[in-house]
């Protein structure tokens, strides 16, 4: 290498970096170069301490497929946080923070038709047409194989003879929609380690101060000990220490969820949504809970944390689980945190194929729709068309649609001219027409109406009790599934000592379509 020309040494260099998406520095430079070109715009918008956007940035971006696909769209990166006031912004690693900023603040008014500072939903993957127009979008995290989809799927809008072949992770996000963006008017930023600090703090006071009394669902009855301003206090806390991946915090969502049997499956949900992916290991000491809806909800939540960490416990649990409901989640969650994994695959198609519960086999039907193996989809898929359950064929109509699967529309049709039942008939339709005109909405509530019913309303709430001061003690609300999304059920929590004398009890119930109660109580 002595004798080498500079030239060369640059050549040698860039040929050794990994490849990495083109990112266009404005909004109006992005959509000029897409008309003048004809490509189509993908625009995404991220947060900073994300899960879902630190690993888009970690991982998604610097994959060769997804790369080798950004070279026929024209990129934007958004974003409103500033990490450096000039010089190549760190996160991104290309471009400078300020027009990120300039672009989130941009695309927020003219494609997003915002004209307050309302948090966008982030992230959120946004391709545009060469006019501006929105062709499609989906918010959260995404699979490679899922982004994957969508760029090709927005580029054949403008050029149909794109060249794109599959391959096994390739699918539409379950999210997917077409036409048009999610917007909010709600949310907040991920916190700072400042927050999460105070907010261990208040936690660890309302522990030991007391804390509200318990709620049903919609209609539900409040205890004593301060219900609202401490409960509504108690729920800040509590959404921002599941967001960070701190070992006290992580501290804190063990002690609740072991401690705090009401607060579990609230607490349960908002962690697959939000938290880490370190939070597998507080949710996976859950997965032998002797009760039925605290296993499945576990297991729900490792779906949504997706990390092959969780397989272990997983399997363990999947081996012994004699529930078939939670053994379905348990399924689908292995399937997400390992789609390629072979032991995954073939537990899924064992369960699909012959487990001697509709549900089970429903929920394996779902799983099987995550992997990334091809042929293992479509035996998985193919089979459940044929499985003497309506449930279990609705399902695999309900896979085909959301993964917008069109090597099986011909099999799909088939199935449809055969079958007797007229629901699992409408359903299989409704997936016909989602393919072809590439819009799974009619799908949005599939898995709440079908498979979880009990998950259709809000029915836990309540929040985080402690000792009472002066007997005036505190409780946590009960737990009940709602009806149709219109009430949750009743429920009870109890309070704790009181520190000085006296006792008090403060119950109440609710009307409405499911009712509720609450009871507080301390004792000194």
């Amino acid at each position: 290498m002595h004798g080498a020309t500079p030239l060369l040494l640059f050549s040698l260099l860039a040929a050794a970096l990994p490849a990495q998406i083109a990112w266009s520095p404005s909004l109006d430079r992005a959509l000029e170069q897409a008309k003048a070109q004809q490509k189509v715009v993908y625009l995404v918008l991220h947060l900073d301490r994300e899960r879902a956007s630190d690993e888009l940035l970690a991982h998604h971006y610097k994959d060769s497929g997804i790369v080798q696909l950004s070279r026929s769209t024209v990129n934007l990166f958004c974003s409103a946080d500033l990490h450096r006031s000039s010089g190549t912004c760190p996160r991104c690693a290309t471009g400078v923070c300020q027009d990120h900023r300039n672009n989130e603040h941009h695309v927020r008014r003219k494609i997003f038709k915002l004209e307050d500072d309302s948090i966008v939903v982030s992230p959120q993957h946004v391709f545009l047409d060469p006019t501006g127009a929105v062709i499609s979008s989906a918010t959260g995290a995404l699979t490679i194989g899922e982004l994957e989809w969508m760029m090709a799927d927005a580029i054949r809008v403008t050029s149909p003879a794109f060249p794109f072949t599959p391959s096994g992770r390739t699918r539409a996000p379950v999210g997917f929609k077409k036409g048009a963006v999610v917007k909010t008017s709600q949310g907040q930023r991920p916190p700072t380690a400042d927050q999460v600090k105070r907010a261990l703090e208040n936690a660890k006071k309302l522990a030991s101060s007391g804390g509200g009394g318990g709620r049903g669902g919609r209609g539900g009855g409040r205890g004593g000990g301060g219900f609202g301003q401490r409960m509504q206090a108690a729920q800040r806390d509590a959404e921002v220490i599941i967001r960070s991946d701190s070992k006290k915090a992580l501290e804190w969502g063990e002690r609740t969820l072991r401690d705090y049997g009401f607060a579990r499956g609230t607490l349960l949900r908002s962690i697959g949504k939000a938290s880490p992916k370190n939070w597998f290991s507080v949710v996976a000491g859950l997965l032998d809970n002797k009760d039925d809806g605290t296993r499945r909800r576990a297991a729900a939540a490792l779906e949504k944390l997706a990390t092959h960490k969780a397989l272990a416990p997983l399997r363990k649990q999947s081996r012994t689980e004699g529930e078939p409901a939670v053994l379905g989640h348990c399924l689908r969650a292995m399937a997400a945190c390992g789609p390629v994994d072979r032991s995954v695959i073939a537990a899924v198609a064992k369960a699909a194929k012959s487990h001697k519960e509709e549900v089970a086999r429903a929920h394996a039907v779902v799983a099987g729709g995550l992997l990334e193996d091809r042929q293992a989809v479509t035996q998985c898929l193919l089979g459940a068309l044929q499985d003497p359950s309506a449930k279990v064929r609705s399902t695999a109509a309900y896979v085909i649609a959301v993964r917008q699967d069109r090597d099986l529309l011909d099999a799909l049709r088939a199935s449809t001219q055969a079958e007797g039942d007229a629901g699992t008939k409408d359903w299989m339709q409704k997936a016909d027409l989602a393919v072809r005109g590439r819009d799974p909405s009619a799908f949005e509530n599939f898995l709440a109406q079908q498979l979880e019913p009990a998950e259709r309303g809000p029915g836990e709430g309540g929040g985080f009790g402690g000792r009472g001061r002066n007997g005036g003690g505190t409780g946590g609300g009960g737990t009940g599934g709602g009806d149709g999304g219109t009430g949750g059920g009743g429920g009870s929590g109890r309070g704790g000592r009181g520190r000085r004398g006296g006792s008090g009890r403060g119950g109440g119930s609710g009307s409405g379509s499911g009712a509720g109660s609450g009871l507080g109580e301390g004792r000194g």
